[in-house]
């Protein structure tokens, strides 16, 4: 009832938002605490580094899945030697599995 109200209309108020802007301007939502959570609170709205895509095509090329090959350049800047030694040395790790926030572009249910 109140929680549904509350996800509505900070759905709501994220579609209005980005309606007004234009793609570069997204950044000036950053954390703005608006998303929707699975958990039913609202998470901080984040915009994600840009990657190269040659470089990722380079991860690619590699054997690296798109994923922890993007997650990789946008941890190392872009630089495609650092996410390579990134790969190599935390692929298996619990850094590789979790969330970072402006990193990854995935909500999570809360920030504690």
């Amino acid at each position: 009832a109140a929680g549904d109200m509350k996800l509505e209309n900070a759905e709501y108020l994220l579609t209005f938002c980005k309606s007004d802007l234009n793609q570069a301007q997204y950044s000036s939502l950053t954390g703005c605490q608006f998303v929707p959570l699975a958990s039913g609170g609202l998470g901080r709205f984040c915009t994600l580094p840009v990657y190269d895509k040659s470089s990722l095509s380079q991860l690619r090329g590699m054997g690296f899945s798109q994923l922890i090959g993007i997650h990789a350049l946008r941890i190392s800047g872009n630089n495609v030697d650092r996410a390579m030694e990134w790969l190599l040395t935390n692929r298996y790790s619990d850094e590789a599995v979790s969330v970072q926030f402006g990193v990854d572009p995935y909500l999570v249910c809360s920030e504690n």
